[in-house]
């Protein structure tokens, strides 16, 4: 919103009847033209343009091309085009694309979007909360299947010997080896989406439930 605005005010200061860049684009070719280019005529809308190299170019005034292809490609006049333009003594202006005119930039940015009011003022809705998309669990890669299991709880095992040596010291009762550590805590299990979506909906309807009752208290006083 902010940019289109301040494009459009920096466009609307702009004399010329063409956008700056290409104008840039157009005096460089102009500058070429008046020093490189030879044009002669040929008696129709085609003009044959000699450069001081010895390379020979046609350019067609009525279909806007050139045999160096780049009027074609940009659609600013090149260099040999220019000579030609000005052998015919017509406007420049005349054979630049459209695209480039300053009426054309102000055609693009003429729409604007409308300003919205912050969060705060926004009406509350009895209708359903928007929730995210149903979730579908697809199949694992047979190589990758065991990062996604749930972590394995590890087994503390007594040998023999250990027993032995428990039995001895009096310290049968228990049946963990001396010197281990208790088992860390399984991590609590994440909720999936369709989780998320249940408590949602579930969230939604008390909501709207205690907004009516509300609104009934307040009609009943």
């Amino acid at each position: 919103m902010k940019r289109i605005a301040l494009r459009k005010e920096k466009m609307s200061k702009v004399v010329d009847t063409i956008c700056p860049k290409p104008r840039k684009i157009l005096e460089k070719n102009k500058e070429r033209a008046s020093a490189d280019c030879i044009p002669s005529a040929t008696g129709s809308t085609k003009i044959k343009v000699e450069s001081i190299g010895g390379s020979k170019y046609v350019v067609d005034l009525q279909r806007r091309t050139c045999a160096c292809r780049r009027w074609n490609l940009t659609g600013i006049p090149c260099k040999h085009a220019i000579s030609a333009i000005h052998f015919m003594r017509e406007k420049l202006e005349d054979y630049i694309d459209a695209c480039y005119l300053k009426k054309t930039y102000l055609a693009t940015y003429s729409h604007t979007i409308q300003p919205v009011n912050g969060i705060d003022l926004w009406m509350p809705s009895d209708e359903l909360a928007i929730l995210p998309p149903q979730y579908t669990r697809l199949g694992h890669n047979s190589k990758t299947y065991h990062r996604h299991l749930p972590p394995k709880t590890s087994v503390y095992t007594v040998t023999n010997a250990q027993k032995k040596k428990m039995m001895n010291t009096g310290e049968a009762s228990s049946t963990k080896a001396k010197g281990t550590k208790p088992p860390p805590p399984l991590p609590l299990p994440l909720k999936s989406k369709n989780d998320l979506r249940k408590k949602a909906t579930v969230k939604t309807k008390d909501m709207k439930e205690k907004r009516a009752a509300q609104k009934a208290a307040a009609n009943a006083t």
